[in-house]
């Protein structure tokens, strides 16, 4: 989940400037939710650690990543 949010100020006919901040993984940062893969049930008599644990999925930055934010600030002229 990801949000964004931008103010733009216009001065005269001829500058423009704008704040944009945008927050990739919001749900981590704001509701504590984790997009986990499901646990693994093969059981590897080799290495019986691994049954039963879960890995990061595609948008979680694994485990317990922290949230991306950017900032910017546009003159336009």
């Amino acid at each position: 989940m990801d949000a964004s949010a931008q103010k733009v100020v216009k001065f005269n006919d001829r500058f423009n400037f704008t704040v944009r901040m945008d927050v990739h993984s919001v749900q981590k940062m704001l509701f504590n939710r984790f997009n986990f893969t499901n646990p693994t049930t093969t059981v590897d008599f080799l290495n019986p650690t691994t049954f039963g644990k879960l890995s990061g999925g595609p948008s979680t930055s694994l485990w317990g990543g922290t949230p991306i934010i950017n900032l910017d600030f546009i003159l336009r002229f």
